[in-house]
């Protein structure tokens, strides 16, 4: 799709990636019901190509994703090519947990919730400013809350991560328009844990990887 400056995403990466897991990923949406079968009658058109759901296949959805389409969220179903997918999808799942600050700069994303197979799960939420502390006073901040239940839903662990966003603005080649980029610091006295590089985002033009 054609995004303009301060959308999210470029050239459909991230829809294209949930083919890596299913071959037939489904979305239920208001009064729409389709799927993109790659496996199906039409092959590879499928890729940009859904097929609406029969009443069939609506009905055997599973009781939670019925759910939440009744209550009129936008619902994506990914089923997966084979079970033996599960060990490395629950792997990434917990590489998102503990590499959350990237949800600093989903501006359009607030809140991810990951349950294992194992029943337990992990809560992540991105705060407003004032709610991820404030001690800074004109210092734009940003924070990640992290809550944690158990296989029997008993409170596991729960952690805050406070982060100082730094923007200035970068020149690129070619004659095109400057971009705004963000960078992202552990605040002085905060509890984030996490380690590694800090993500970096193009707020305003291309998007970098």
């Amino acid at each position: 799709s054609l995004k303009g400056l301060g959308h999210t995403g470029h050239k459909g990466i991230g829809w294209k990636s949930v083919f890596r897991i299913s071959d037939r990923p489904h979305v239920l949406s208001r009064a729409f019901a389709f799927k993109f079968d790659i496996k199906g009658p039409l092959g590879r058109l499928a890729y940009v190509t859904p097929t609406a759901l029969t009443q069939e296949e609506l009905d055997a959805l599973p009781a939670k994703a019925k759910q939440a389409h009744a209550a009129g969220l936008t619902t994506m179903l990914l089923p997966l090519r084979a079970t033996s997918d599960v060990p490395a999808l629950a792997a990434e799942m917990r590489q998102i947990a503990e590499h959350s600050l990237c949800l600093v700069f989903l501006r359009r994303l607030r809140r991810i919730v990951l349950r294992y197979p194992d029943g337990r799960a992990a809560h992540i939420e991105r705060m407003a400013e004032a709610a991820a502390g404030g001690r800074l006073e004109g210092v734009p901040t940003a924070g990640v809350q992290i809550s944690e239940t158990g296989p029997g839903g008993e409170e596991g662990r729960q952690s805050l991560r406070e982060f100082v966003l730094h923007a200035h603005s970068v020149e690129l080649p070619g004659g095109e328009a400057p971009c705004e980029l963000t960078l992202a610091f552990r605040a002085p006295g905060g509890r984030a844990k996490d380690g590694g590089d800090f993500p970096v985002l193009a707020e305003e033009g291309p998007t970098f990887p």
